[in-house]
């Protein structure tokens, strides 16, 4: 027979390996980001629990890479949205006004949720320096893919005859199919993402 120390720690045993096991702690990670988007809908553009992936665009109003690319991103919304992806379009400009963003989403076509990514907590949680950036976040939360949309321009106020790499495209296709991404991360050209003013920063 088991001995009364024995039988304790043998209880020990089975009550922390299964009944608070690593299974049953509590795990942390960063904190969920939530923004109100021009229209007053509240939004955690990096939490993709009910789709298949996110697409968040970074822009600058003024910036015109930025803006030439409006088009391509509303016909990846309406190819890619019906499949369970999410899309966002997040200015940069932490100064940029509420009626500014409505005309300049007016003024471009965009459908898509427009965010002002006011305290740069998009930004800095995803690194982005330099715009237009697209980031792709797969259904487990974590960055798929970060850069160019694609390489239509070589550099500033260079832009190619042809584009030749479609990289959100061909990494929004391997995502949906379950598939890596051949190249996770491409240079964007573009604007650079403005500092906040020192009174947001200090926050």
């Amino acid at each position: 027979m088991l001995s009364a120390s024995r039988l304790t720690l043998l209880f020990l045993a089975v009550l922390y390996g299964r009944g608070v096991g690593a299974e049953n702690v509590p795990t942390t990670g960063p904190a969920p980001i939530h923004i109100t988007d021009v229209d007053g809908q509240d939004y955690e553009p990096l939490n993709v629990s009910a789709k298949h992936a996110a697409v968040l665009f970074f822009v600058l109003q003024d910036c015109p890479i930025c803006n030439s690319y409006a088009p391509q991103i509303e016909q990846l919304h309406s190819e890619f949205a019906p499949r369970g992806v999410s899309f966002y379009l997040v200015h940069v400009d932490s100064t940029l006004s509420q009626s500014a963003a409505i005309k300049h989403a007016r003024d471009f076509g965009y459908t898509i949720p427009v965010l002002i990514d006011r305290q740069h907590d998009l930004v800095k949680r995803l690194s982005v320096d330099v715009v237009p950036t697209a980031v792709v976040i797969g259904a487990d939360g974590a960055p798929q893919y970060k850069g160019r949309i694609d390489d239509l321009y070589a550099g500033i106020g260079k832009p190619r005859t042809l584009v030749t790499t479609h990289d959100l495209l061909d990494a929004l296709v391997a995502v949906l199919e379950g598939k890596p991404v051949e190249r996770s991360q491409t240079s964007s050209v573009g604007c650079a993402v403005p500092d906040l003013p020192a009174h947001v920063g200090d926050k």
